[in-house]
């Protein structure tokens, strides 16, 4: 969580696993990351600063605006177990079982 995008930036503070905030500006492209300026808390109302997006996931699992991911975006599993598959649908083949909080990168 830092005072402007990039990493280079001075930390406000480091923020833990399930920290809630409303996402007010960006993606900013910086570094390598997609940044995105947050306000702390459920209201917004805390302190303000930038964070990686590829750090941040929608409550409740939900899908980006639009319902579509792109290219690049980091995703979380937010259920017990999700099947990794060979090809889109049930009759892919199950590559993998994907515990609850595994990330991966859509490609």
């Amino acid at each position: 969580f830092r005072v402007e995008p990039g990493l280079d930036a001075d930390i406000i503070r480091v923020l833990t696993y399930e920290t809630v905030a409303l996402v007010d500006d960006g993606p900013v492209s910086e570094n390598g990351y997609h940044w995105y300026q947050i306000s702390l808390g459920s209201s917004g109302s805390g302190a303000q600063g930038w964070a990686i997006g590829e750090g941040l996931a929608m409550l409740g699992g939900a899908e980006p605006p639009g319902g579509a991911y792109a290219l690049g975006d980091v995703v979380m599993i937010t259920s017990d177990r999700v099947n990794l598959r060979a090809a889109p649908g049930l009759d892919g083949d199950i590559l993998e079982v994907l515990p609850n909080g595994a990330k991966g990168e859509v490609i």
